[in-house]
């Protein structure tokens, strides 16, 4: 074999090995451009779902906190209640019994039948706030449902927590709303009926 065909020989093998390696070069780099572009785009996507986890979260706690102070409240509510109760209803009683046979004059009984008369009106708001109102909570939601029902309710429930939460607190909002309402209503009864009850007296000691 010749200098010269050696030579163009070395040079086809040369040519041989080097191209299939510079085709194959290109796709790669093609490739991994094109993978590359997929994955900024889910990176955009995984934060947007993070924030929108993360904003489910914040709003389910404050649903909770706000659940905690309103059951907290409406403790309070009931607490006051039950003590104006059980002072007041004793001084309902005697005052009902004692002013008949009382020998006051006739402005100052008038006084006090009329103290009464707003001590009583006070009394019966307050029952009227510490009846049972369950409607739309607890367990009376669940008294007439069947098992397959309760079932579904749950269900709903689980894939929805946050309803879950909001119905709960709109529940102990409308509660709480009436009994605030009816407790300030007669604690203004009973103030009233004291000043007429003070008033009586002086009217008693005076017209005496």
């Amino acid at each position: 074999m010749s200098i010269g065909s050696t030579g163009h020989l070395r040079f086809s093998l040369a040519l041989n090995y080097s191209t299939p390696s510079q085709a194959v070069a290109i796709p790669r780099s093609a490739a991994s451009v094109a993978e590359s572009a997929p994955k900024s785009g889910s990176v955009g996507h995984d934060s947007g779902m993070g924030e929108r986890e993360a904003d489910s979260e914040v709003v389910e706690r404050l649903l909770q906190d706000e659940l905690s102070r309103g059951d907290a409240a409406l403790a309070r509510t009931e607490t006051k209640t039950s003590t104006l109760l059980a002072v007041f209803s004793p001084i309902l009683a005697v005052g009902l019994a004692v002013l008949p046979r009382a020998a006051a004059p006739l402005t100052a009984a008038l006084l006090f039948w009329a103290a009464l008369a707003l001590l009583a009106g006070a009394l019966l708001l307050l029952l009227w706030s510490v009846r049972p109102r369950l409607r739309r909570s607890g367990f009376a939601t669940y008294e007439s449902m069947t098992d397959a029902e309760l079932l579904r309710h749950f269900t709903r429930l689980a894939d929805d927590p946050q309803r879950w939460h909001r119905e709960r607190l709109l529940v102990v909002a409308q509660v709480g709303a009436k009994k605030f309402r009816l407790l300030r209503t007669a604690s203004l009864l009973i103030i009233s009926a004291l000043l007429l009850a003070i008033a009586a007296a002086i009217a008693s000691a005076t017209l005496a």
